[in-house]
Order: structure tokens, then C-alpha cells, then sequence
């Protein structure tokens, strides 16, 4: 009879269905109409790189011949000799039964079996199953001594020193002493740390180690009927290099008390099926492997001791009890008892197989080898991520590229600089070719992952400094990277404790990309997702703050509305004040004329200097002469308050700049028609009055508001004390006294500069008469100097930013206000109101567990405290 075609699985990635490959067609009819989809196999890895990724199976190691086949060429009195068979039966039963993936995870290799030990060998009690502690000891020791070996690597250094010390002409002492003190810096550093781990692993290791000599009297039987009950580490070594006792009988016995008409005796095929199976001729019964190694422990209280001491000799109801019902072998091969011992089984091989290193010379001697070379891929890979740290400290790209033979990248570069002065890198990098796929961890794959450790290591130091919070509160903002994809900052403002004292901090958690509209929903779904995802609870929200968008500032569709409906609480929202300032800046700036153009004025001096290489050159002279210059900024778009930079520019060069363009509008050699045009009218704008003026304005108030502006983004920050000392600052400014003095002052330096501010004035500005059809009278027309002109427009600037900033003003502190009623310095009782501390308490019910009065009273007694210690 010809066998059966076998199924592959397949799953669907339209939907996720999974199915039989011979029903893809039927599928695509029945839920996508007919139409083609793409599938994969089921447990397929998505793309080459998780694969490569993921600990190679090993079960992959074993042939792939059927079950059926690998059954039948065991050898007939079932002693495995070459120390793989019960890896192969482990996980063939893992496999089957669906076991968790580490337990599948197991050495392709067992030892050798050693002899049954002897009465005199066996320990009174057995140690407990889940702590092999020899297998760890042993595998310790071979560590420290792979990693002394290492160590020893050091003296070979210093003997090459010494040796060119002897084959120098002239030796430079500096040199030698430097190199020297390094290396025996580095031996007393490693010969330190080796003597503490070695003292360490000698305290915990045994005083004795396990003997496995061979004995005169064999006390185990490989046959489960003859096997007493194993209890120590050395009997479950011996079996388990032996592994499950399976013959096959040319006709087994008959069981008698089974009707005919049903199974009535062992079946030998069972075997395939089940690989922990065993069968004892001398009871005629079966029984399983692993729970005869390891019955007691975790998991098997209700546990069927037939199978491990008895035996199971019910034939008939092995494979199947009626319809849908399952067997006796099925039943326990699922069964948690039987999941329990399996997983001490895979345990046990996985780590038993270091207690023969202690045993064989030659495995010990490989074993030390590749202790010594984990310790120096260790010191390798320090010095790599060295290197990242560095390049991300510095904002630097790695731009690692995908062919190996590619050295243009930073981080190559970096590491063949370090390589010259590093004799450890020197050797990594030249012994590459003989290495196993010739590796130097210097590839992009490699670049990326370092980035991703660092970064996670980096989220996880975040991550326990939040843990130990109270509270924090989130801050978020959007902005497109080079790719042009829109990226979701996600920031976190809390306070750690320091040596100092509490410290306000401000980390950047998160960036997610977002795919998505920017929607207050959406934003406020990916803020949520991500506190969620990273294990922070949004219940220690306390405030938030983003930019005063709509979708962020909504009332009721905002982020910061979505985000309080999501922590099922009222979290209040504080709109970001320096974005709010720069927008009060532009929204003033815009209320007058003459500063409009002013500004583009400043524009235009930028983009004719810097458009043409020559023109630069002739002002990048003439400001080689000035004392303190700047080159001139751009005017930012979006960041009014940076215009500072660009003001303070012109205000240091102004002179120079003047002669810069009266020099090219009068060079009929050097520069075109064009050039001179263009020259002479940003000449006659820049010394116009208008502009002199403006620009003493815009030189005091510009820097006023970008250092409000970066005062509001440090992270120690009292917004109150300091919005409050900027509008006082404003309202001294905004009075006609210091307006006529600031006019004044551009007055003098105008004249000095042979320019009259009244002509300019009268020719700008003169009086212009309304038409008769208007105006009845037109003479009355009010008549306006120059005084009063520019401190009318001056004052229309400040009466924007300050009423603009008053509004915003008033805004925050009803958020703040029960703060601010108790802790506005000086501190004092009559201030701490119940109505304020009711309102903080059922702002963040979550922090505040005492009662109220109880709070109340603390708080006073606070403050009493706090006044008698500033009287003293």
C-alpha cells in the first residue's frame, strides 16, 4: 500500500486562518472570494533575519528519516552507545507533545555512560531535582580556568615589550613606562577580580566531588520491572545515557484477563509514537522514562505511579477508549505530571553533560579553550560598545553599510583607529580570516544590535529611576525625521532622589513612528499603548503638557482630553510655555509695521550675502575687523525667539555691514548691474532711520524673551516666580519714560552716523491729509512726531506679548492655584487653606492616602516649622 501523501500546515496572512496545504483553494473561495493570497508555512519565521536571530533547534541536528525507520536501526539490546539517543527521544516527545520551547532546547551530545555505582557510592538522600549542583560547579570551574587562561594572555604582552626594549638602538623611557604601567594596570585589575570570583565559586563549591568510579556490583536494571526506585544524581546519569529500555520481542506475552476480541498484548510500534515509552519483559507492564527518573516534585500530586513503579499492562485501552476519547498512552504523554518530569529531564541532560568535562582530558581541554575564548570576545565586544557609546554621545551616524569590504562607515573607522593602539582589537581584526565565517561584530547587522542593546539598557535605567517615583508627569510632541516620517516623541518629567536632594528630571522615553492621522485620539491611543507596553502605570500621571495645537489642546477631542478619558481620571493639562512664548512673540511682532519690516529687511541682508560666494567673502573680511562679530543668521520660521542670534548679528556689525554694501554698489569692476541694484537698496533701507530705531527695540526685547524662553525649558523650573518676573520686567519696559529713552539712544547713534532721523521721519512718515469726501475738515487731522510715532508702535508690540502672555498666564496658574496658595515663598500658615488641600488631594487621590485633616494638620505643623527656622 503506497503511504500517504503528508500535509504541510499553512497559515494565511490575510486573515491568519490556518489549514491543510490541499485546502488552500477551498479557503480562498470561502473567505476571500476567489481571490489569491499569500501564505506561509505555520512556525515560519517572517523574514532570514529573525531566523538567523534564534538559537538553531536540535532537533535539526538528527536526520530526518521517519519515525518508523530511526526506531527499527536501533541496535536490539537497546544500548545506546553513542550517547544521542534519549536528545533524540526528549525531543521527539517535546515535539509531539507540544512542550514549551526551552525544554526542546538540549545538547546534541550526552556523555558516555558510566558503570552502575556501588552501595558505597550512593549519597543517604537525594538532592533536590530542579539544583544539579555538580553540573554547575563543574561547569564553573571550567570557566575560571578558561578565564585565567585568558588573563595569562597579559604576560605575553609584557614580553613583547621587553623583547623590543632589547632590540632598540634608542628607547624612549616615556614611552616604555606608559606602556608598561598599562599592562600592569590591567594584570592588578583582572588578577583581583579572578581571585574574588575564584574565592567566590570555591565557597559554594562541594567538598567533595561526585564519584563515578566504576563499581563491583551493578545495583540498577536497565529493565523498569527490575529498576528500583532512583533517588540519587548518579543513577539518573547512568540512565540517562542509556535511555529508555525498548526491545523488541519477536511475539510478546498475552495478557490473559483481556477478552479476545481486544487488544491483548504490547504493540512494539508504540514505540515511534511514543519515544519515552518503555517496556518491561519481566512484568510484562509498561511504564515511562522520564517519570520513573523523576517522580516527585512540582506539578505530580495527582500524579499515576503506574507508570513510573508499577507498570501498565491494560492493553486494550492503550490507543483509544470509544469515540473522540483518549487513550491510556495519550492521556498520560499530555498530562501535566508527565510535562512536569519532562521538563526535570530536559533540565537534567541539558546541564548534566559538564560533569564529564571533569572526567575526560581532552573535553576539559576544549572546554577551557572556549572559556578563554568567551573572555576575550568579551574584551572585544567592551571595546565595540565603547565605541557605539561614543558615536551616540556624540549624535555621530554609523552609516555601517551592507557590503563587509566597505571601511567608509564611523564606526569602522573608529575601530581600525582603536586597532593601532590596541594590541587585543589589532588581534581581532587580524586573525578574522581565521575565524569561524570570519567574524569581526563589525558588520551593519552588528552596528544595529549594539544600538538596540544600548538603547534598551538605556529605556531600562529610565524605566527603574520611574519605578521608584510617585508620580511623573508626560510630555509629548511630533516632528518629521529625515525620512519624512512623522516621529511621537514621548518625554517623562519626575524627580529622583540624589546625593543633593530631590532633583527634577527630564528623560526621553520613547520614539514611535506614527502611521497614523494626528489626531488627538490617535496620539492619545499611542501614549496610552506605550506607557502600557513598557510597564509604567498611568495611574502615577499626576500632569501633562504638549503644544497648544488643536488636536493636542482640544477641550474635548485634544490628546490631552482622549489621555484623561483613557486613565479613567482628571489629569490636568499644562500647555508647553516656551512654544506658547514663540507664539506670542510672532503674534506681537505681527501687530506693528515697522517691525514687520524690519525683519524682512534682516531677511534680505542674510540671503544677499550668502547667496553669492564673493559677496560673502568681502563681508567676511570686513568682520575679521570687528572686535566679537557674528556671522549673520537665518531668520528661523518657526522659532521667533532665535531671531535674537540674527539681531545681536547685525547690531555688532552694523557699521561694517553699511560699508560692506556702499563698497559693492559702488564696484562697477567686481560685481554686475544686478549685485549693485540690489545692494544699493539694502543700503538706503539699513540706514534709514526706521531700521535704526527698530533695531534698538528688537535688540532689548528679542533676548528678554529668549532667555524667558530657555529659562522655561530648563529642568529645574518655577513657571510662576518666572512668568511673573518677565511680565514685570515687560511692564517697566512698556512706559512712555523708557520708550523716549530708547528712542533717544537711536537718535544719537543715528546722527554719529551723519543720518537725520526728521527728514527720515517727514519722508516716511509725513502727515497725509484724508480727501474731502472723507473727511469734511481735513485740516484737523491730527499731527503726530516722531517721539510719539515710534513709541506708538513700540507699545503696540508690548501690549500684544503682554496681554497675550497675561491670558496664558491666568490660564496655568488655575491649574497651579492650590499650590500656589500653600507653598508661595515665604511659606506661611495662614496660607495653608483645607478648600487648597481638599483640591490637590482629589487631583491625585492615587498619591494622597492620608485623611484629610490628618494632611491638613501636617502640613501646618510644616510650615510652622519652616517659618521658625528662617526667623532664626
Amino acid at each position: 500500500m503506497s503511504k500517504s501523501r503528508k500535509r504541510i500546515k499553512l497559515e494565511c496572512l490575510e486573515c491568519g486562518s490556518q489549514f491543510d496545504d490541499d485546502y488552500r483553494c477551498r479557503h480562498e473561495k470561502a473567505k476571500h472570494d476567489g481571490k489569491r493570497v499569500q501564505v506561509k508555512h505555520v512556525g515560519a519565521f517572517s523574514n532570514p533575519f529573525e531566523a538567523s536571530k534564534r538559537k538553531v533547534p536540535v532537533s535539526s541536528l538528527f536526520t530526518d528519516k521517519p519515525k518508523e525507520k530511526m526506531v527499527n536501526e536501533l541496535p536490539k539490546d537497546n544500548l545506546l552507545q553513542n550517547n544521542e539517543p534519549l536528545v533524540a527521544f526528549a525531543l521527539k516527545s517535546a515535539e509531539k507533545q507540544q512542550l514549551p520551547q526551552e525544554l526542546s532546547q538540549l545538547p546534541s551530545s550526552l556523555p558516555r555512560a558510566p558503570s552502575p555505582p556501588s552501595k558505597s557510592q550512593l549519597p543517604p538522600s537525594p538532592p533536590p531535582l530542579s539544583q544539579p549542583h555538580e553540573a554547575e560547579n563543574g561547569c564553573s570551574l571550567l570557566k575560571l580556568a578558561g578565564r585565567v587562561t585568558e588573563f595569562l594572555e597579559n604576560y605575553k604582552r609584557v614580553d613583547e615589550i621587553l623583547n623590543q626594549l632589547k632590540k632598540d638602538a634608542v628607547t624612549n623611557p616615556k614611552v616604555f613606562f606608559t606602556e608598561i604601567i598599562d599592562c600592569l594596570t590591567k594584570i592588578h585589575e583582572e588578577s583581583g577580580e579572578l581571585l574574588e570570583y575564584a574565592k567566590e565559586e570555591e565557597q559554594n563549591y562541594p567538598n567533595s566531588i561526585v564519584n563515578l568510579q566504576v563499581g563491583s556490583e551493578i545495583l540498577i536494571e536497565h529493565d523498569p520491572g527490575k529498576r528500583k526506585k532512583i533517588v540519587t544524581t548518579n543513577e539518573r546519569h547512568y540512565l540517562s545515557a542509556l535511555g529508555p529500555f525498548q526491545p523488541k520481542l519477536s511475539v510478546f506475552p498475552v495478557n490473559a484477563d483481556i477478552p479476545t476480541n481486544k487488544q491483548r498484548r504490547f504493540n512494539s510500534a508504540w514505540y515511534a509514537e511514543f519515544p519515552l515509552l518503555e517496556y518491561s519483559p519481566f512484568k510484562d507492564a509498561a511504564f515511562c522514562f522520564a517519570c520513573s527518573l523523576f517522580h516527585g516534585g512540582v506539578g505530580r500530586s495527582n500524579a499515576n505511579t503506574e507508570w513510573a513503579s508499577v507498570g501498565v499492562r491494560q492493553w486494550h485501552n492503550m490507543k483509544g477508549r470509544g469515540v473522540k476519547k483518549q487513550g491510556k498512552l495519550h492521556a498520560h504523554f499530555t498530562s501535566e505530571s508527565h510535562r512536569a518530569a519532562m521538563s526535570d529531564l530536559c533540565h537534567f541532560v541539558h546541564s548534566g553533560s559538564h560533569v564529564d568535562a571533569l572526567l575526560d582530558k581532552s573535553i576539559r581541554e576544549n572546554k577551557i579553550k572556549e572559556e578563554q575564548e568567551k573572555e576575550y570576545h568579551m574584551k572585544i565586544l567592551q571595546i565595540l560598545f565603547d565605541v557605539a557609546k561614543t558615536l551616540g554621545r556624540q549624535g555621530l551616524a554609523f552609516r555601517g553599510q551592507e557590503k563587509a569590504e566597505n571601511n567608509d562607515g564611523n564606526f569602522k573607522q573608529i575601530v581600525h583607529l582603536v586597532s593601532r593602539h590596541c594590541a587585543i582589537m589589532k588581534k581581532w581584526l587580524d586573525e578574522s580570516d581565521q575565524r569561524s565565517h570570519h567574524v569581526t561584530y563589525l558588520s551593519n547587522t552588528s552596528q544595529n544590535e549594539f544600538i538596540d542593546l544600548l538603547g534598551a539598557r538605556t529605556q531600562g535605567v529610565i524605566l527603574e529611576e520611574i519605578e521608584k517615583t510617585d508620580f511623573f508627569s508626560i510630555m509629548a510632541d511630533t516632528t518629521p525625521d529625515s525620512s519624512h516620517q512623522d516621529l511621537l516623541a514621548i518625554n517623562i518629567r519626575y524627580i529622583t532622589a540624589e546625593n543633593e536632594g530631590p532633583v527634577p528630571v527630564e528623560r526621553l522615553l520613547k520614539m514611535e513612528v506614527l502611521h497614523t492621522k494626528k489626531t488627538g485620539e490617535e496620539l492619545a491611543a499611542k501614549i496610552f499603548s506605550s506607557l502600557n507596553m513598557l510597564g509604567i502605570p498611568t495611574t502615577k500621571i499626576v500632569f501633562q503638557s504638549y503644544d497648544f495645537a488643536r488636536n493636542m489642546s482640544g477641550e474635548y477631542n485634544g490628546t490631552q482630553q482622549k489621555l484623561s478619558e483613557k486613565c479613567e481620571k482628571k489629569i490636568p493639562y499644562v500647555p508647553c510655555q516656551a512654544h506658547r512664548i514663540n507664539i506670542f512673540v510672532e503674534t506681537a511682532c505681527n501687530a506693528s509695521s515697522l517691525i514687520r519690516g524690519y525683519f524682512n529687511v534682516l531677511e534680505s541682508l542674510y540671503v544677499f550675502f550668502t547667496s553669492s560666494t564673493k559677496r560673502f567673502q568681502n563681508l567676511h573680511a570686513e568682520l575679521e575687523t570687528i572686535e566679537n562679530s557674528l556671522q549673520l543668521k537665518n531668520l528661523s520660521k518657526t522659532r521667533w525667539t532665535a531671531r535674537a542670534e540674527s539681531v545681536k548679528a547685525i547690531w555688532i556689525a552694523y557699521e561694517g555691514i553699511v560699508h560692506v554694501l556702499e563698497k559693492i554698489k559702488n564696484n562697477t569692476k567686481d560685481f554686475d548691474s544686478k549685485s549693485r541694484a540690489v545692494a544699493s537698496g539694502l543700503y538706503k533701507k539699513i540706514i534709514d532711520f526706521d531700521f535704526i530705531c527698530s533695531l534698538f527695540f528688537t535688540k532689548n526685547v528679542m533676548f528678554k524673551i529668549k532667555n524667558l524662553t530657555e529659562a522655561l525649558e530648563r529642568e529645574e523650573l518655577n513657571i510662576i516666580e518666572l512668568i511673573n518676573g518677565t511680565i514685570n520686567s515687560f511692564q517697566e519696559m512698556n512706559n512712555d519714560i523708557e520708550i523716549n529713552a530708547l528712542v533717544k539712544s537711536a537718535i544719537c547713534f543715528a546722527e554719529k552716523l551723519h543720518i537725520s532721523p526728521e527728514d527720515d521721519y517727514l519722508k516716511n512718515h509725513r502727515l497725509r491729509h484724508a480727501p474731502k469726501k472723507y473727511d469734511n475738515n481735513p485740516e484737523t487731522t491730527c499731527n503726530v512726531n516722531l517721539m510719539t510715532y515710534y513709541r506708538k508702535e513700540f507699545k503696540a508690540v508690548l501690549d500684544v506679548f503682554a496681554s497675550c502672555v497675561n491670558d496664558d498666564l491666568k490660564n496655568t496658574l488655575s491649574v497651579f492655584e492650590p499650590y500656589q496658595k500653600i507653598f508661595t515663598i515665604p511659606a506661611k500658615r495662614n496660607n495653608c487653606l483645607i478648600k487648597s488641600i481638599k483640591s490637590i488631594v482629589d487631583s491625585h487621590p492615587e498619591i494622597f492616602s492620608e485623611e484629610l485633616e490628618c494632611l491638613h494638620t501636617e502640613l501646618q505643623m510644616l510650615l510652622d516649622s519652616s517659618e521658625s527656622c528662617s526667623s532664626c
